[in-house]
């Protein structure tokens, strides 16, 4: 039982650093970071936005706007400011890809 947990955990870590590998060097190979803004006010009309369960550091954001890619960031603003993440991972629902979840991290 032990083994299959520390499995588990080191299968987490390692996908945790591809998605954090992957994502810098496409960050890195892009002309232009892109940021996205948000108005919280506009959450569960236009977006989703909750903590990611098994990870607190992570975010879980699902929305519909097109160009969003792994490596940019988003921006959710109240009306005392805006808080900047960072897209670790995204996954498309459709083609044209527009519909997606996307893992964020606190910038």
């Amino acid at each position: 039982m032990q083994v299959n947990c520390l499995q588990i955990k080191l299968a987490k870590f390692l996908r945790e650093i591809y998605y954090l590998n992957v994502c810098s060097v496409v960050a890195k190979g892009k002309a232009r970071i892109k940021t996205y803004h948000y108005q919280l006010s506009d959450i569960r009309q236009n977006f989703a936005f909750e903590p990611l369960k098994r990870n607190g550091k992570y975010y879980l954001m699902t929305a519909q706007e097109p160009g969003v890619q792994c490596g940019d960031r988003i921006a959710l603003h109240d009306e005392t400011g805006y808080t900047k993440y960072w897209v670790a991972n995204i996954e498309y629902y459709c083609d044209p890809p527009d519909m997606w979840t996307a893992q964020l991290r606190p910038f």
